[in-house]
């Protein structure tokens, strides 16, 4: 990953602002990455070769909310 748009999709929807994916989907990466360092968020997926959009939306918003739950149980809430 060399930085620029178009290396890798998490550099484009992180650091660029550009929509990859969708807005959904994109969105909820934006979500992912202030739930776990970078280097987790790049292991959870094939960000190269991900599955369909409608599964990856799903897998996406299961790991936030199962994220954001332990989180909160942690004692620990975003704002």
């Amino acid at each position: 990953m060399n930085g620029k748009i178009g290396d890798h999709p998490l550099n484009d929807i992180l650091d660029h602002g550009e929509i990859r994916f969708s807005p959904d989907i994109d969105n909820l990466v934006r979500q992912l990455a202030g739930l776990v360092p970078r280097y987790r968020l790049i292991e959870m997926f094939d960000w190269l070769n991900p599955p369909p959009l409608s599964d990856l939306k799903t897998q996406l918003q299961a790991e936030v909310d199962r994220l954001t739950l332990d989180a909160r149980e942690r004692g620990w809430e975003r704002s």
